[in-house]
């Protein structure tokens, strides 16, 4: 072989070697890359659950609400009928507190208060101001309503009616109190 030859030769492979090379690293870069999108389109994926399972939270707790909202507007609306026996449905099985004169009592006891107060109070009415506040946390379902305690027609006390309910919509607790 001639000097040109091997020169040739040497030339060939190295270029070769460098080719090589360079499509090696282009290859790893290329599965770097490949790697790093599936990387970010797995994370893009679990981003897109978790902000669909909140959208579907806060859609579950919107139709509570708003559940919660028409359950206090349809007992109100009983209440000012002095509807007692459709009360009954409203009412859990035992009641925290109703208002501050019975504790940890039974719907009974409950629906028994309601009769004789209403038999004692013909004229008494609660005219709602405005829509129930729903609060619906962790801890407890519960609508304020405002409106006027009226004794007698003519004999009005801004009050807010504080509601709490179980988890199957039922009352727990019933409380007033006067705003001044």
């Amino acid at each position: 072989m001639t000097e040109t030859n091997k020169g040739t030769n040497k030339t060939t492979t190295v270029l070769i070697i460098l080719g090589l090379a360079l499509i090696v690293a282009a290859f790893s870069y290329l599965l770097y890359q490949n790697k790093s999108k599936s990387d970010s389109i797995q994370i893009q994926k679990k981003e897109i659950v978790m902000k669909d399972s909140l959208i579907n939270d806060y859609k579950l707790k919107q139709q509570k609400s708003d559940l919660l909202a028409e359950t206090v507007k349809s007992y109100m609306s009983v209440r000012t009928a002095h509807n007692v026996e459709a009360m009954n449905d409203y009412y859990a099985d035992t009641l925290i507190n109703y208002y501050k004169y019975l504790n940890n009592c039974s719907k009974a006891e409950v629906m028994a208060s309601e009769k004789k107060y209403w038999t004692n109070f013909k004229s008494d009415s609660f005219l709602v101001k405005s829509e129930p506040e729903i609060i619906i946390d962790s801890i407890r379902l519960q609508a304020t309503v405002k409106g006027l305690q009226c004794v007698n027609p003519n004999d009005c006390i801004e009050e807010i009616m504080v509601l709490q309910f179980n988890p199957s919509f039922k009352i727990i607790s019933v409380k007033a109190y006067y705003l001044k």
